[in-house]
């Protein structure tokens, strides 16, 4: 009699098991543990420079927006969270620009993504979006303090040494005396650097960034910091 009962329980419980499959229950999204983050960078394919106002929308191929719509800082950034580990189509457009369209793997963990946008029009457009939460800098990387001062090394005027502290870790640093960085180009980061003026004496304006550049599995991660500008009067 005790078998029988116990017969009869199992086969009520495969009887539920193939009930619950032939209605077909499709499984919930799941978010990706201890909540990683998505963040864009908006630059322009030529220059280099942020693209502060750029649209970025985030979701998937039947609903491009969503997942969120919104607009790039001053710095070129957003960033998105409490995603589903699902595939994500990411749309980056502004005015004046060419739109792109990528599509990225499931979120597992924090990742940066960088957009590079041609000068034109046409292509992939995100609408509808709004203006994002700003950003603290403990979720960034910045120059929290820089300075510049000359070089007493050696008899050449124009060379001076620039100092900065940073909230991260960074491994290049740029300085330009031109806002858009022309003709400037990245190198290893340290806390001081040498750089040589354009001219003797007179004041000067500098322009400051420092990144952190990696790969990983073949993709490139940049993270860049916003620009500092310090100004320096050369004797």
């Amino acid at each position: 009699m005790n078998a029988q009962i116990h017969n009869n329980k199992i086969l009520s419980l495969f009887a539920g098991l193939f009930a619950l499959c032939a209605v077909g229950v499709a499984p919930a999204a799941v978010v990706a543990p201890d909540n990683p983050w998505l963040e864009i960078h908006v630059m322009d394919r030529d220059s280099g420079r942020p693209l502060a106002g750029a649209a970025v929308c985030l979701g998937t191929q039947a609903s491009p927006s969503q997942f969120g719509a919104v607009l790039t800082d001053a710095r070129g950034v957003t960033r998105f969270r409490d995603l589903p580990t699902n595939p994500l189509v990411l749309v980056v457009s502004r005015a004046g620009y060419l739109g792109e369209q990528r599509l990225l793997e499931p979120l597992y963990e924090n990742r940066v993504v960088v957009m590079k946008l041609a000068p034109g029009g046409g292509g992939p457009r995100c609408a509808g979006a709004r203006s994002g939460p700003t950003r603290s800098p403990a979720e960034g990387l910045e120059i929290t303090a820089v300075s510049v001062a000359r070089d007493r090394a050696g008899d050449d005027p124009r060379r001076v040494l620039v100092k900065t502290r940073l909230s991260g870790k960074a491994t290049d640093i740029m300085i330009s005396e031109r806002p858009d960085f022309q003709g400037a180009k990245w190198q290893s980061y340290a806390a001081v650097v040498p750089y040589r003026l354009g001219a003797a004496g007179g004041a000067h304006t500098l322009y400051v960034q420092v990144r952190r550049y990696v790969k990983v599995n073949g993709a490139s991660l940049e993270i860049l910091s916003p620009v500092r500008k310090l100004y320096y009067q050369a004797r």
